[in-house]
């Protein structure tokens, strides 16, 4: 069947974390064909919009007739669902810009459970937009940790709206490196520049004794 009625996310789960200059989510999603037929998609798929600017995108294999096919705007799940469940499993980055960030996800189904966790970083808070404030959760390190449970009458999801307030710019040690490169630069075209005649050098060398 092409009736989708029965298609529903039972869990939606968003990890955050900064590593290497970069925001990494990861994304689980759970469906669920509540039916008792397999459901085909649409032809060209149901469209997962990512944030723009999202990098190095990657998702876990699928034994079953799916398919995650990525594109400038995100991905389209193509194939079909047979009765029971199903994990969809993915990542992406984000460059990391100071001060406040904001970008959203979507999710084109209705959705049981959301949650979102975070890994806790100093000055950085985290908003979600239709979310609880995150408290702090410590197992075994600190996180943020917020979610939802929505009713069944409710329609999809639709955008997942993430705010996150106060993220340091860089250091001063970009700054030196930038400054330290630049010196080298003009050391080595200075020394370039010098003759290399032997005699020379020795001359200029007596001179200085």
């Amino acid at each position: 069947t092409s009736d989708t009625r029965f298609l529903f996310v039972w869990q939606y789960d968003t990890s955050v974390e900064f590593t290497n200059g970069k925001l990494h989510l990861v994304q689980q999603v759970q469906l669920v064909n509540g039916g008792d037929a397999i459901i085909r998609l649409p032809q060209e798929g149901l469209r997962f919009d990512l944030p723009e600017g999202a990098e190095s995108f990657q998702s876990q294999a699928m034994m079953s007739d799916q398919r995650i096919v990525p594109d400038d705007r995100g991905f389209l799940l193509q194939g079909s669902l047979p009765p029971g469940g199903q994990a969809l499993l993915y990542g992406f980055d984000l460059p990391i810009t100071p001060g406040t960030m904001r970008f959203a996800t979507s999710l084109p189904l209705r959705v049981r459970t959301v949650q979102v966790v975070s890994e806790e970083a100093a000055g950085v808070t985290l908003r979600v937009a239709g979310l609880p404030d995150p408290r702090v959760h410590e197992s075994p390190t600190r996180m943020l940790v917020t979610g939802i449970q929505r009713e069944a009458t409710e329609g999809p999801l639709g955008a997942l709206e993430f705010t996150l307030d106060g993220i340091h710019g860089p250091g001063p040690g970009r700054l030196i490196a930038v400054v330290l490169a630049i010196g080298f630069a003009l050391l080595a075209a200075y020394l370039l520049a010098k003759p290399r005649d032997p005699q020379v050098l020795l001359e200029a060398a007596r001179l200085q004794q």
